[in-house]
């Protein structure tokens, strides 16, 4: 049974696997006419900068973006990022530059720069393709938009190179054929998509919110209150000489939160965290192939929740961690990046990596990231621009260690809450898909 006949001439030329081919003789069925991504570039796709990243101290320096920087949705991470020792300018990203990824499991992911959200200068990075779409031809959002459909990937698929290491050049991607509806059809399309995006991100905010009420009720629960916020207050500060001499004395607010929190935590049952915890310090050189690898980028701040990387790092050396343990960030801790490991693996060495007993361990990840001890570590970070925590500075953190009976109910109510807010972001998924399907169906039927 012949299923699709394809024409000597179609194949004369180019490649001629038959999922490619298929593919391309395909487009003939598509609703409004295809042409190559060239046809719609000022000048030539570009290779980013080969820079290698270093930490970036200030959220004014320039921002080295490259594709771990970017979410599978488009977006850049919230973190502070890296910069480069060396900015060439031709690098530089422009309002409506889109940059696709060309190499490794994450090929075909987008971005679209602009720069009334992202504010300062940004560059990116040599694993990134840059197309500028000149807007007087087709709309670059619409361009955009495109490449977050299943028809996209559909032809990143048949179209990658699967020899050694998965990739698409900037000539390949040159030939990607997009479909051009009329500019009214185009901003239809690019409405459908924002509007489901902006849904979706509303399911992400009121997920957040919902998270962010944990603090809330485990404050109420164990009896603590609400911290004061009067950021005026000019009251004296009694302190003993022998807890400030050989330590930190910070004349700061942060620093009267603090004693205030310590203080209400040790109204109730307590215990320092040195008590409760074993310090795991086991470091390796070389990663297999087999190790899971967890970086901070991997942990989600607003939820403790492990993200996988497609990307495999190249590590100089790791902390090893098994499923059970508390990985809790040296590295600027306010960002929450604490996660309770369910498997065996290695982790970045700006994790501590705890062995919890005598405590329930989730309900110790709970503690450690709530406001409990963020307001107590405020004043021990150390380093202006990278602020981090050593073993020494958090031995004595003061933990509530109420009865089994009562850090079980913490950890069934908290995992409850966290379902809410899980089912909330995969309505925001669904709205996305849904959006996407229905465009696909404007422009391929």
């Amino acid at each position: 049974m012949i299923i699709d006949k394809v024409l000597i001439k179609e194949i004369i030329g180019g490649r001629y696997d038959n999922s490619y081919v298929l593919y391309h003789h395909r487009l003939s069925t598509y609703k409004y006419p295809t042409e190559p991504l060239h046809k719609f570039l000022v000048g030539k796709p570009q290779y980013g900068s080969g820079e290698a990243g270093i930490p970036r101290e200030k959220y004014d320096s320039p921002r080295y973006i490259r594709i771990t920087d970017i979410d599978e949705n488009g977006f850049l991470i919230d973190d502070i990022g890296v910069t480069a020792k060396n900015i060439d300018k031709k690098y530089i990203l422009r309002n409506n530059d889109i940059l696709i990824a060309r190499s490794g499991n994450t090929v075909g992911k987008s971005y679209i720069h602009k720069t009334k959200i992202v504010n300062g200068t940004c560059f990116f990075a040599g694993y990134l393709i840059r197309f500028i779409i000149d807007s007087s031809i087709i709309i670059p959002d619409y361009v955009y938009v495109f490449t977050k459909l299943p028809v996209f990937y559909n032809w990143i698929k048949v179209t990658q190179r699967v020899v050694g290491q998965p990739n698409i050049n900037a000539e390949e991607y040159s030939c990607l054929p997009v479909p051009v509806p009329p500019a009214q059809i185009q901003q239809e399309i690019i409405n459908i998509f924002l509007h489901a995006q902006k849904a979706r991100l509303d399911k992400i905010q009121e997920a957040k919110q919902i998270l962010n009420s944990i603090d809330d009720y485990l404050f109420d629960i164990l009896h603590i209150g609400k911290l004061s916020n009067n950021k005026k207050r000019k009251v004296a500060l009694k302190q003993k000489v022998s807890s400030i001499i050989g330590g930190r004395f910070d004349p700061m607010q942060f620093h009267y939160e603090r004693i205030e929190i310590v203080n209400r935590i040790k109204q109730g049952k307590w215990c320092r965290l040195k008590d409760v915890v074993n310090n795991v310090k086991t470091i390796i050189s070389s990663l297999s192939q087999d190790n899971v690898y967890i970086g901070m980028e991997n942990i989600d701040g607003s939820s403790g929740d492990y993200c996988p990387s497609k990307e495999k790092e190249s590590i100089s050396s790791a902390a090893k961690f098994k499923n059970g343990d508390i990985l809790f960030p040296k590295l600027r801790p306010y960002l929450n990046k604490v996660y309770r490991a369910q498997f065996d693996g290695c982790c970045s060495t700006e994790f501590h990596v705890f062995e919890a007993h005598d405590i329930n361990p989730d309900f110790l990840t709970i503690v450690l990231r709530s406001n409990l001890i963020l307001a107590q570590t405020k004043h021990l970070m150390t380093g202006n621009t990278l602020p981090r925590l050593q073993t020494t500075d958090i031995d004595n953190l003061i933990i509530p260690y109420p009865n089994i009976t009562i850090q079980e109910d913490i950890v069934n109510s908290v995992s409850s809450i966290k379902n809410k807010a899980k089912r909330l972001k995969e309505e925001g998924d669904v709205l996305l898909d849904e959006a996407k399907q229905r465009i696909e169906k404007i422009i391929l039927e």
